[in-house]
């Protein structure tokens, strides 16, 4: 049975996208093991198809994050050995190429966005330009690659005239969900990274004038910031911040709202 090591930075109880990737591989018959982060919120892992570990860090953001991430895969990888080595983004990119290259094993980059434009990003200068420098050296040597669109396998391909392969991020479908009849009061849903550049501080301005309520469902970095602008903007009454949702639950309150 072959082994696929895959590097992410997210939580695992709430990524969906590498749920589906790790499940379907597994269900392929291969052994997979998804390595994440703990974060300061995070809950005890739920049993997958395939395995899961989770690294302790000391800093949860920034560059003393990254670095010392980047340090804690290469560490952990370092007296183990897969068949394939996946990177999903820029953020574990290099420990996980080097180690893929010391074992003489295949190392894939899964780019699920364009790391150097991200809004945490693009309009700081100096670490835009760490973020191109990785990616430069990463793809200058990297055979496979995928994406999760067309547009950006073409931004890639005319950047560096590496191929990428595109994996589309669509939800599985549930073939016991059931659609209902509209409910009385409708609710307005949004789901995923509480972060910068969502567009979500414009969506409470608008929610001034919007007869509904709208639920947020996830974390991020302007999360406590939107709360206190829930409050200045009088909407505690409409908006409605849930935090994480693992995928099971959301699937159950995607039926409430129907």
């Amino acid at each position: 049975m072959k082994n696929i090591f895959f590097a992410v930075t997210t939580d695992l109880n709430y990524d969906q996208r590498m749920q589906r990737i790790c499940t379907t591989l597994a269900q392929a018959g291969y052994a997979v093991l998804l390595v994440g982060r703990t974060w300061p919120e995070s809950q005890p892992l739920l049993p997958r198809s395939y395995l899961q570990h989770r690294l302790s860090c000391f800093f949860n953001k920034g560059k003393l994050f990254y670095l010392e991430y980047t340090i804690r895969i290469f560490w952990y990888l370092l007296f183990r050995t897969f068949d394939a080595y996946v990177a999903v983004d820029l953020d574990t990119a290099l420990p996980v190429f080097f180690k893929a290259k010391l074992s003489r094993k295949p190392f894939v980059y899964d780019a699920h966005e364009y790391f150097p434009e991200v809004v945490e990003v693009v309009n700081r200068p100096k670490i835009k330009k760490i973020w191109l420098t990785i990616e430069q050296f990463i793809l200058a040597r990297t055979r496979f690659a995928y994406t999760v669109n067309h547009a950006l396998a073409q931004l890639f391909y005319t950047k560096y005239q590496v191929p990428f392969a595109v994996i589309q991020n669509f939800t599985v479908l549930d073939p016991d969900l059931k659609i209902l009849a509209p409910a009385s009061r409708e609710y307005l849903l949004y789901q995923g990274a509480i972060n910068e550049g969502r567009g979500l501080e414009a969506l409470l301005q608008a929610m001034v004038f919007v007869n509904r309520k709208l639920i947020l469902c996830g974390k991020g970095d302007v999360y406590a910031a939107l709360k206190q602008k829930t409050k200045e903007l009088h909407l505690t009454d409409k908006v409605i911040f849930t935090g994480y949702v693992r995928p099971e639950e959301l699937k159950k309150l995607h039926k409430k709202l129907f």
